[in-house]
């Protein structure tokens, strides 16, 4: 598009184009850089000093954001294309959280943070693997039909997801009843030894 309006208007119509897409690139960043300064500040800096101020809290999230800035500056210099995948594999992440959020929005939730935990953990991973390595449904599947081949490979990711969930729910669900089965069975044999110590009165010799 810049060659477009390189060629096609005037030097100072395009760099108003280009200060207008300046504009649009600095507020989402702006919005991204504060959000995650922040989220940095309270979760790991106030974890490890629970004592500091709410004004040393400032302080920290704002050299956090220049750290940050310096961080993507660097790579958009040196590597434009690795900020655009690390980019894209944040919002990969953002849907993994979906499956479990989905289900705490149910009135019968029966999923628990075990099984949430075991099927984001598999999501997070694949999508780092296909964030790393450019997969795609083509070249996972090359002899499935052309409309298999054009499902989005995020969205395989995400109901593989949901299984691991599911399936490590279902195996936690069996054994909590298997441990719970145990317990009732060592209550029973403990009260039946019990009783073998009774004598002919009716009380306990132990």
């Amino acid at each position: 598009m810049i060659k477009l309006a390189l060629q096609t208007f005037d030097p100072w119509f395009v760099g108003l184009i280009g200060a207008a897409g300046l504009l649009g690139a600095l507020v989402p960043c702006s919005v991204l850089l504060i959000a995650a300064s922040s989220m940095l500040t309270k979760n790991v800096y106030a974890t490890f000093a629970p004592a500091s101020s709410d004004l040393q809290l400032a302080k920290v999230a704002k050299g956090i954001t220049l750290l940050l800035a310096l961080v993507v500056l660097y790579f958009t210099l040196n590597a434009g294309s690795a900020l655009i995948t690390f980019y894209l594999m944040s919002y990969n992440f953002i849907t993994q959280l979906a499956p479990a959020l989905f289900f705490s929005l149910l009135k019968n939730n029966f999923i628990t943070r075990q099984g949430a935990i075991s099927g984001m953990v598999v999501g997070l991973l694949l999508a780092i693997y296909v964030g790393m390595t450019n997969m795609t449904t083509a070249a996972l599947f090359p002899a499935m039909p052309s409309f298999i081949q054009d499902i989005n490979i995020g969205l395989l990711i995400l109901i593989l997801n949901l299984v691991t969930m599911l399936i490590c729910q279902l195996d936690y669900q069996a054994k909590g009843r298997r441990d719970l089965r145990g317990e009732e069975d060592f209550r029973r044999s403990h009260r039946n030894s019990r009783g073998l110590y009774r004598n002919s009165n009716g009380t306990n010799l132990i």
